[in-house]
């Protein structure tokens, strides 16, 4: 039932070169309900949900050969 959203900001510079400007993670739920899946994901909101996701992509990303190193919840000017 878990799952996230990943959003990437990325930016244009004056000459149209694009760059990634930052990532941002928000762990989720597949439903908003618990009796059947409406197809609307839920962002978490228990510290322990949240973790459980990022600890499985820390997990997974072991495995790959350009892992991302971290998974921010929040855009670095959030912060």
């Amino acid at each position: 039932m878990a799952t996230y959203v990943f959003q990437i900001r990325m930016r244009i510079d004056k000459h149209g070169e694009l760059s990634n400007d930052a990532i941002k993670i928000i762990p989720c739920r597949i439903s908003s309900r618990t009796d059947y899946n409406d197809m609307a994901p839920t962002p978490y909101t228990k510290d322990t949900s949240i973790e459980a996701v990022l600890k499985t992509l820390r997990s997974n990303g072991k495995k790959l050969e350009y892992a991302v190193q971290e998974y921010p919840l929040l855009w670095p000017d959030e912060e």
